[in-house]
């Protein structure tokens, strides 16, 4: 009977059995939680008692609760990632800037959504051979690159390249890409980690300030616009 003035469901739960009512209810009672079976018992039609079987559940309730704190940081953790990824995804937009990793194993590169953008590809596509990479280089650049990538691999220098990125549409692209070797324990080459940026507004600017430096040393040097003419027109 203490155990029913400590708990005032069980009684509760009692009296709703001897009505006829069969039920489970879960309850904490002196810091053990019990799953209670109450089940009416007949004799001749008629109610003569109730049939209580009480099951300690405690450890598999902590072992849900701590399985379900778990999940909830999980779950934050990644509402956190994916918040993460947005803001870098964004920051790379606005600086123009990708990043590019190389599996040295398969050839295939893994790549964000803004590398993706500076080639020219859908955004989704995020996994992308070798060879297709090399496909959206201009013809002249894939020595220089190819070259590039060997002196890394050989750890005689870091990779670090500039080249021009043909997009499918025709339109052609300046980037600057640099990366790092990544090496086993046993100094194996296993991939190459790196960014890309789009430096295509700053290559033009460059082109514009070298033409206007030819012209104007073009026109110091001529006697006439007549002379000069011929000369201006070749160097652009």
């Amino acid at each position: 009977f203490d155990m029913y003035r400590d708990a005032p469901q069980l009684l509760s739960a009692v009296r709703r059995a001897l009505s006829g009512e069969s039920l489970t209810e879960i309850v904490e009672l002196n810091n053990r939680i019990l799953e209670i079976h109450y089940i009416p018992i007949l004799d001749g039609g008629q109610i003569a008692g109730v049939n209580g079987v009480a099951i300690n559940i405690t450890e598999r309730k902590r072992a849900e609760e701590e399985r379900q704190a778990h999940l909830s940081a999980l779950e934050s953790m990644v509402r956190n990632l994916r918040e993460s990824e947005r803001k870098l995804e964004q920051g790379q937009r606005l600086a123009h800037v990708g990043y590019w990793d190389r599996d040295l194993d398969t050839d295939l590169i893994t790549s964000s959504g803004e590398t993706s953008r500076i080639y020219g590809i859908p955004a989704e596509k995020r996994v992308l051979t070798l060879d297709r990479v090399r496909e959206l280089m201009h013809p002249e650049d894939r020595p220089m690159v190819r070259q590039a990538v060997s002196a890394a691999l050989q750890g005689s220098r870091p990779f670090n390249v500039e080249y021009r990125v043909v997009r499918p549409n025709g339109e052609v692209r300046y980037v600057h890409s640099q990366g790092d070797v990544i090496r086993d324990e046993s100094g194996r080459a296993r991939r190459i980690f790196g960014t890309v940026q789009d430096i295509t507004e700053r290559k033009r600017a460059e082109q514009r300030l070298l033409v206007q430096h030819t012209v104007t040393q073009i026109l110091a040097e001529a006697a006439s616009i007549e002379e000069a003419t011929p000369k201006i027109l070749a160097s652009v």
